[in-house]
């Protein structure tokens, strides 16, 4: 009798494995998970996992607002005073000045701003077209490069890091066009043969309701300074 006891507490006792002990950090391991697999799968998380600084929430609930003295209207906060947006000049009004040939003219290579167009598309000697976005059009600033040495010189603005940026009529500033035409000013990289003139161009996209160009500031970028170029 006492042996079929024994195997009878034995076999309805299980194994006798004593259950799993979490530590603190363990615990807090498996609730992070599990909120973050809530708040994924939940359609109203937007923005996952936020923390809630509960006990701040309860300060500022337990604070009593202050009391009024009976008769005195609270008085609104005054709305701070919103300036103005500034043209587009006098935010640059401070911004050195320098001409094309100043930045980027060299031993035996003089640069000269051409002049400037709008069209619907550019094309590359027939063979390579861009054409603008829809309601778009492209402002074309002519870039001369003048060979006035008796050798060749080589020419490499691409080296100079520069971007550029263009206010057509007034408006805000467009940047320009990154392309891969062999004559874009800012990618330029090319020897220029002895008393050789070449055309060069920066393309801007500009909205297709400018008529013309009556007004044009060019803006240029390089070795951490922002020049104002005379044209």
């Amino acid at each position: 009798m006492i042996l079929a006891a024994s195997m009878g507490l034995m076999l309805l006792g299980g194994c006798g494995e004593v259950p799993y002990s979490l530590t603190d950090s363990e615990q807090n391991i498996i609730v992070d998970y599990s909120a973050h697999i809530v708040s994924k799968y939940n359609s109203y998380q937007k923005n996952g996992l936020t923390w809630v600084d509960f006990a701040a929430e309860e300060e500022e609930t337990e604070t009593p607002p202050e009391d009024t003295q009976a008769g005195e209207s609270e008085q609104p906060e005054e709305a701070p005073e919103i300036s103005g947006g500034e043209a587009p000049g006098e935010a640059e009004s401070s911004l050195q000045k320098a001409t094309l040939n100043e930045l980027f003219g060299q031993q035996g290579i003089a640069v000269e701003y051409a002049g400037a167009y709008l069209t619907d598309s550019y094309v590359q000697d027939t063979y390579y077209a861009l054409y603008a976005d829809a309601g778009k059009q492209y402002l074309v600033l002519q870039i001369d490069l003048q060979n006035t040495a008796g050798v060749d010189v080589s020419v490499d603005n691409l080296g100079l890091v520069s971007t550029f940026h263009a206010v057509v009529n007034g408006d805000l500033e467009i940047p320009s066009e990154m392309t891969v035409l062999l004559e874009d000013f800012a990618q330029f990289r090319d020897t220029v043969a002895a008393d050789e003139k070449r055309q060069t161009v920066l393309l801007f996209q500009v909205s297709d309701t400018i008529p013309d160009v009556a007004s044009l500031d060019l803006y240029v970028t390089m070795g951490g300074e922002k020049y104002q170029i005379i044209l």
